[in-house]
């Protein structure tokens, strides 16, 4: 369904059901679309799996090992003096 800005401020209210039950609501201004007025996705009940990104990133094996650079700042490597 597309309605124009003025239409969509006056009965705003009326579109509620439909959203509610699926449909998407375009809202032009001088009948160019200028926003959606549409469901809100589901939140997803089931937790992402261990490992999507496996392969996909590669951590240099010297990725713990101090860092001269780092510890000189925080004085001989010590935070808490």
């Amino acid at each position: 369904m597309q309605v124009e800005l003025h239409e969509a401020e006056q009965h705003f209210a009326d579109y509620v059901p439909l959203v509610k039950r699926g449909d998407t609501v375009v809202v032009c201004e001088n009948h160019r679309p200028i926003l959606e007025i549409r469901p809100v996705s589901p939140p997803t009940s089931q937790r992402r799996p261990v490992g999507l990104g496996k392969g996909l990133i590669d951590v240099p094996g010297d990725f713990n090992d101090p860092d001269p650079e780092i510890e000189a700042m925080f004085g001989n490597g010590r935070v808490f003096p």
